[in-house]
C-alpha cells in the first residue's frame, strides 16, 4: 500500500473519532443526570453544578 494511502486514512480516521467521541461524551453524561436523578443527588452541593446544568438543559 503506497504510503500516501496510509496517511490519507490516519487523517480521516483522526476525524471519524472525534465525531465518534462527541456522542460518547454526551451518552455518558446523560447517563449520570440520569442516575443522579434516580437517586436524587442533584445539585445539593458544589460539586453538582454540573449534573444540575444537565437537567436544565434537557
Amino acid at each position: 500500500m503506497p504510503e500516501e494511502g496510509i496517511a490519507l486514512i490516519i487523517g480521516v480516521d483522526r476525524l471519524l473519532d472525534m465525531c465518534r467521541t462527541v456522542p460518547n461524551v454526551i451518552a455518558d453524561s446523560l447517563a449520570c443526570v440520569v442516575i443522579a436523578n434516580s437517586e436524587e443527588r442533584t445539585g445539593s452541593d458544589e460539586s453538582g453544578w454540573l449534573i444540575t446544568y444537565f437537567i436544565k438543559f434537557i
